[in-house]
């Protein structure tokens, strides 16, 4: 009886390890298909274009977006400015991504 319980042990744990794993492949497949998304604020206009993500490795929450500008200059790599914009600022995930408005914050 006592190897059953051994077992069970295993398989609690494999299982775990399971879910830990289906969990961090969803997360990353969330990051991706943020990266390259137009990002609107709240008055429809063009902030950027995600080019990373910042999150937290431990709790895998996402922290904040960091946005390339679009245009000449970026295509021309003639800056290096990218705008933080922090996770909390966002409104709706879809096409695009919108940011709240002021009062909304």
């Amino acid at each position: 009886m006592e190897n059953c319980i051994g077992i069970d042990y295993i398989l609690i744990g494999l299982y775990t390890n399971y879910i830990i794993l289906i969990y961090k492949v969803m997360f990353m497949r969330i990051v991706k298909d943020l990266i390259g998304k137009e990002v609107l604020d709240s008055d429809v206009n063009n902030m950027g274009i995600v080019d990373d993500i910042e999150f937290d490795k431990e709790s895998n929450e996402i922290l904040s977006l960091v946005l390339k500008r679009k245009g000449i200059s970026n295509t021309l790599r003639a800056s290096k400015s990218e705008d933080i914009v922090p996770f909390d600022l966002v409104k709706t995930i879809g096409d695009k991504i919108i940011l709240k408005d002021t009062y909304d914050i």
